[in-house]
């Protein structure tokens, strides 16, 4: 249970004012699954918490609530005394609708054990209260109270005007929680659809951000593809260019080196063929002019002696 836990918690930092509280939520949960002895129990214990700090105005509140319970269990001499030292720390703090509670639920004690003028005498001052502050819910449990008195005292047609009094008042009561109840049905549909539309606004945000996303992310790996297959497409264009001006050099320069050959060749049969021929004609005709030239040195010696003998000699 929430409260058993936060009541640990208070109890080990010694906060009594949390203390008794907790306990008193404690015995008011009790008492709404009417489970009286163990809603006594928690009473009690948050009853001594308020006297340790002498919180008046909390012991009037427990002390109605251990009135509730012992009147519940039949014990209207305990009820009684709980109800009257409640009222008497109530009123000096001017709780008036605590004040009419109280003084009704006296009234009620009192019908039950028959003193029928001290019951008149407390809800009369119950009824006072209620009618002052206008307090429609202290109201209708006053003419029920009051419905009941007047049945004891045999006066029947009062107590059926005052029954009457207690039943349209608690008519208007359930239709004004039955508005408020559908009112906030209401409230709490329109919350609901507008949280739904809210949600749904912000999964059709979330979608169209994530659709976003996933559309940049595509048109990213496009462009990224495209660019690498643009880079690609260069790149093995430059490379079979570059690789077709190779071969083009290469297929150029063997054709060079075919073609220097080929004229080394051609040059080198024309020169075999050609001036091998013309110098063994130089040659022939080199011998040839030696001959001649001695001979012709030979006879202009021959002539050079015959016409000067001497000097020859």
């Amino acid at each position: 249970m929430y409260y058993r836990n936060a009541l640990k918690i208070f109890e080990n930092i010694n906060s009594q004012n949390y203390i008794a509280g907790t306990l008193s939520n404690i015995g008011t949960t009790f008492n709404h699954k009417n489970l009286d002895d163990s809603a006594l129990v928690y009473y009690l214990k948050a009853s001594n918490s308020y006297k340790k700090m002498d919180d008046q105005l909390g012991l009037a509140y427990i002390y109605n609530n251990l009135g509730v319970i012992y009147s519940k269990k039949g014990d209207t001499r305990k009820a009684l005394f709980y109800y009257e030292a409640a009222l008497k720390y109530t009123i000096p703090f001017q709780q008036k609708k605590t004040e009419s509670t109280l003084y009704k639920n006296i009234g009620d004690i009192y019908i039950a054990t028959h003193n029928i003028e001290k019951a008149e005498l407390n809800l009369t001052k119950a009824l006072e209260i209620n009618k002052e502050l206008n307090y429609t819910y202290g109201l209708m449990s006053t003419y029920k109270s009051l419905s009941g008195l007047y049945s004891a005292k045999k006066n029947y047609q009062k107590a059926l005007e005052l029954f009457e009094k207690y039943v349209t008042l608690k008519d208007s009561i359930n239709s004004l929680e039955s508005a408020k109840d559908i009112n906030e049905k209401i409230i709490a549909y329109e919350s609901d659809l507008k949280d739904k539309e809210i949600r749904l606004l912000n999964a059709e945000k979330l979608q169209k951000e994530t659709t976003n996303k996933k559309n940049i992310v595509v048109r990213n790996l496009i462009l990224i593809v495209v660019s690498s297959s643009a880079l690609i497409t260069i790149f093995l264009i430059s490379f079979l260019s570059i690789r077709r001006q190779k071969m083009q050099q290469k297929q150029f320069l063997h054709q060079l080196m075919q073609s220097q050959e080929e004229e080394r060749k051609r040059i080198s049969k024309e020169l075999h063929d050609g001036i091998g021929q013309s110098l063994l004609v130089i040659k022939n005709n080199m011998t040839e002019d030696k001959l001649l030239i001695d001979n012709t040195i030979d006879e202009l010696r021959a002539i050079s002696r015959n016409l000067h003998p001497v000097q020859l000699e």
